[in-house]
């Protein structure tokens, strides 16, 4: 996966898209100006690759749909340092319960991603919803 990003996806790195997280279907809004952010010889390049991929010849070769659906969230979304996906409060650490009150005691849920803690300077995850979204690291004070 990575180094089709390096391939086809200008300006995203794999750290980028573990970071902002997976959008797992097809539909979804973005404005004009996220699109033309990045040049229409790279939706060509993509477009090449989705045919070449979907073509008789690799006929049940679903790859490159498989690694856009992927690209998707990371390409669109902002660059928001401030509001950093997370499931999990700083000073966690992987395998740890996640936060929100997400876990109960017959069914716990794990922390499985440890780039997905909070670091010390927007230390709350707030708004982690198991299943369907990504909370998002908020400063202590409010």
């Amino acid at each position: 996966l990575e180094k089709w990003f390096e391939t086809f996806i200008y300006n995203v790195s794999l750290k980028k898209a573990r970071h902002t997280g997976v959008l797992y279907n097809p539909i979804f809004a973005v404005s004009r100006e996220r699109i033309r952010q990045y040049p229409k010889s790279m939706y060509e390049r993509l477009l090449r690759e989705i045919l070449r991929c979907t073509s008789k010849a690799h006929e049940g070769v679903a790859e490159a749909g498989h690694y856009l659906e992927r690209a998707w969230k990371p390409m669109f979304e902002s660059d928001m340092p401030d509001a950093i996906k997370c499931s999990g409060h700083f000073g966690q650490k992987k395998g740890d319960e996640v936060c929100c009150n997400q876990s109960t005691p017959s069914k716990p849920v794990r922390i499985e991603l440890p780039w997905t803690i909070c670091r010390e300077g927007r230390p709350l995850c707030s708004g982690m919803v198991d299943g369907s979204g990504w909370g998002t690291c908020m400063p202590a004070d409010l």
